[in-house]
C-alpha cells in the first residue's frame, strides 16, 4: 500500500477553462460548458494546501475573474466541482 500526498488526478473534464496561462495578475475562469450553473472553485498549492474557495453561480455569467494579488509565483491547481458533483482540475501557472 502506498500513502501519497497531493491531488488525485481527475480525468473528467467540465469544459472550464483557464486563461491566460501562465498569468500575472488575474486569471478568468469560463465555466460555460461545466455541465450546472453552480460551481465551486479551489485553488491549491502543488503540496495540496487550499488557498483559494469560493463559489459562483454561472447563471447569468459563464466568465469570473480571479485575482492573483497575494499568491506567489509557481504551479497551482485549480479545481472546479459542479452542483452535481462531478469535478475537474487543471493546472495554473502564476508568473510574476
Amino acid at each position: 500500500m502506498v500513502n501519497g500526498v497531493g491531488i488525485a488526478e481527475v480525468n473528467l473534464d467540465l469544459g472550464f477553462g483557464l486563461f491566460p496561462n501562465p498569468a500575472a495578475n488575474e486569471v478568468f475562469i469560463n465555466a460555460a460548458n461545466a455541465g450546472s450553473n453552480k460551481a465551486k472553485l479551489r485553488m491549491l498549492t502543488i503540496e495540496g494546501k487550499e488557498i483559494y474557495n469560493q463559489s459562483f453561480n454561472f447563471t447569468t455569467q459563464t466568465t469570473q475573474a480571479i485575482s492573483l494579488q497575494g499568491f506567489d509565483s509557481g504551479i497551482y491547481f485549480v479545481e472546479i466541482t459542479n452542483e452535481n458533483g462531478q469535478r475537474s482540475v487543471k493546472k495554473l501557472v502564476i508568473e510574476k
